[in-house]
């Protein structure tokens, strides 16, 4: 193979997203933050998290499961109001940092998630980055916000609506 073969052309790679298959490699965090179901209070949820990687019997080698953001996740976790015990979770639905903008939710996992989300909305781009840097999942979750979370018009009412929420 000759060197020519070899040589990137200007604007090969000119529309391709620096974070490659990221819907597929996406896994949701240990620690989640719902709604009680009884008193809306703030549950602390431990998520069990499913195995990325199953056995592919084709190849025998693994394959990866592409896990879905939605839906029921299996977790346990107490309101810290009414000391409800809980076994699942049905998200984004019952996320207890969720907000409604243009009848589209916003939501975050946790703190940590709530805290990157407003930096990003804010345009806070040396806060993003930081906390980007300290956890890559971070940019993951920031890859998939909606484009009118971050449009100039919307900021104002998307930051007023989640610092009424706070951080617990």
């Amino acid at each position: 193979m000759s060197n020519q073969n070899l040589q990137r052309h200007r604007g090969q790679y000119r529309f391709r997203y620096p974070i490659d298959y990221r819907y597929d490699y996406y896994s949701w965090p240990k620690t989640i933050i719902g709604r009680c179901s009884h008193c809306q209070g703030r549950v602390i949820f431990d998520a069990v998290i499913p195995e990325r990687f199953v056995k592919d019997e084709n190849s025998g080698g693994e394959r990866l499961v592409i896990a879905p953001i939605g839906g029921n996740i299996n977790s346990r976790g107490i309101c810290t109001k009414c000391s409800h015990l809980s076994g699942h979770l049905s998200w984004p639905q019952e996320a207890f940092y969720k907000v409604n903008i243009g009848g589209q939710d916003i939501w975050a996992w946790n703190e940590k998630y709530l805290e990157v989300l407003k930096a990003k909305v804010s345009g806070d781009r040396v806060l993003e980055r930081k906390l980007c840097l300290e956890n890559t999942l971070y940019r993951y979750f920031l890859s998939r916000i909606p484009k009118h979370v971050v449009e100039k018009r919307n900021r104002d009412k998307i930051l007023r609506k989640f610092i009424s929420l706070g951080p617990g």
